[in-house]
């Protein structure tokens, strides 16, 4: 099944939000997760299992390893192609391989040294590779960034993590609460850079009362940086996926589906996981992918009713019945 632009549009939102990109990864609060086994539950004489799939997905990420190798290719023809870079290493940021991102977009920025985007997403890229910490080079180069553009959110965000993180959360949250007090509307990852900002004024007890500024945004993120949900990519995170051939494009929805079922299947406590996989599921037209992961979540969470009450109305509202 080709998939098209609009259609394209919603699953690469969807998947983007349930694998993590940039600075939303790292905002929110850690949720338990599930190690054991893999388990088989029983609801109305249904197995479920919670490697709903994952079979059917193996050859959906060799897809995008092939999208990768293609890509690649391109890159030892015309090695001064720094879009082609960009992509690669926003590619491989999106696969998890962060060291392989670092790499690609230190081929970016070395062609591009004036643009801050590039500086930023090599700094993100070794910050995941280091397990979240900013390290001393990660650090630099978001200061090279800032120094280009003082505006930057996510450069100012890792600036700010890096105070955090070497017990200055003070410095912290001054220059987190001024990058969410001038964020616009529309500015998704403003939402759950205000919950981070009062959890850590609450954990740190630092009064920041009256700081600051009312919202009346509805945005409500699902964020948990220990399973990689975030809150939402930005435009031009948009507008890149939608930049990609056709055929990378196939192959990276493909590819962006099976790694969150995946996910899920390490951590199957994410609800908002599971509402995205069935609606992915549906979009793409693999109703039974959807109904039966429907069915698994309604089994998981079987001691709580109003999690269940909520996955049936997601299921009501696709068009999924459940016996």
């Amino acid at each position: 099944m080709k998939i098209s632009s609009p259609t394209f549009g919603f699953i690469i939102l969807a998947i983007i939000i349930a694998n993590g990109v940039g600075l939303y990864l790292f905002i929110g609060k850690p949720s338990k997760q599930w190690t054991g086994a893999p388990v088989y539950v029983q609801s109305d004489n249904i197995t479920l299992r919670p490697d709903l799939g994952m079979a059917a997905n193996t050859s959906s990420l060799d897809s995008v390893d092939s999208m990768i190798a293609r890509l690649q290719a391109r890159l030892e023809q015309n090695p001064d192609d720094v879009e082609g870079w960009r992509m690669l290493g926003w590619s491989f940021f999106n696969l998890d391989r962060y060291a392989k991102a670092a790499e690609a977009y230190e081929r970016a920025a070395s062609q591009r040294p004036q643009n801050d985007d590039y500086l930023t997403s090599w700094g993100e890229s070794l910050t995941m590779e280091a397990g979240g910490l900013v390290t001393d080079e990660a650090y630099e180069l978001f200061l090279k960034a800032l120094a280009i553009n003082p505006n930057n959110p996510r450069a100012n965000f890792f600036k700010g993590l890096r105070f955090d993180q070497n017990g200055d959360s003070r410095a912290a949250l001054d220059l987190w609460v001024e990058l969410v007090n001038n964020a616009a509307l529309e500015d998704e990852w403003a939402s759950s850079l205000r919950d981070r900002i009062l959890s850590t004024a609450s954990d740190k007890q630092i009064d920041i009362s009256g700081r600051l500024k009312e919202t009346t945004s509805s945005f409500t993120p699902n964020s948990d940086p220990s399973s990689g949900s975030i809150s939402g990519p930005s435009r031009r995170q948009m507008v890149e996926a939608m930049a990609m051939p056709e055929q990378d494009r196939q192959a990276m929805i493909e590819g962006m589906v099976a790694r969150l079922a995946l996910r899920l299947q390490q951590n199957p406590d994410d609800v908002d996981g599971w509402e995205r996989l069935i609606h992915s599921y549906q979009v793409m037209g693999r109703t039974t992918e959807a109904t039966e992961s429907l069915q698994f979540a309604l089994g998981y969470f079987a001691d709580d009713p109003e999690i269940q009450e909520r996955l049936l109305a997601k299921g009501k509202k696709l068009g999924l019945s459940v016996e």
